[in-house]
């Protein structure tokens, strides 16, 4: 019978862990642009935090949005590689734990990538790509 009731208790801490982007607040970092390897975008993660660079908070309906585009999106796990072009640095807080994310893409995708778990996830829709690009540009200029 213990083993009965263990079971649905134990399905419910698992839940979070397969759920989409999570983030009760999000910071992205002001202006700052570089690219490189996987191991080189969190190194730079580890430097805006020492050096406390200006971040602007997203305010909790864009946060919402955020997470609302991502709502139907596979998780997939990342692997290491390499990043061009301009990359989005951000830090999303949620449930007491600091995750690292970059937010990258051009005019077909926007991917958003959790370095500190190894996750991403991509959005590939026009629609949803160009509101992603609208919501990072008007807070991070």
């Amino acid at each position: 019978m213990n083993k009965i009731l263990l079971l649905p208790f134990l399905i419910l801490l698992t839940i979070p862990a397969f759920c989409q982007i999570e983030a009760d607040s999000i910071f992205i970092y002001k202006g700052f642009k570089r690219a490189g390897t996987t191991a080189r975008l969190q190194h730079n993660h580890h430097d805006l935090a020492s050096r406390q660079a200006e971040t602007v908070k997203l305010d909790g309906a864009e946060t919402t949005n955020l997470k609302a585009l991502f709502k139907e999106t596979k998780e997939k796990r990342f692997f290491q590689q390499k990043h061009g072009g301009e990359i989005c640095y951000a830090v999303v807080w949620f449930e007491g734990n600091k995750y690292n994310y970059i937010i990258e893409g051009t005019t077909d995708f926007a991917r958003m990538v959790n370095l500190s778990t190894r996750r991403k996830w991509t959005l590939e829709e026009p629609k949803k790509v160009e509101a992603l690009h609208a919501l990072v540009k008007k807070n991070w200029p």
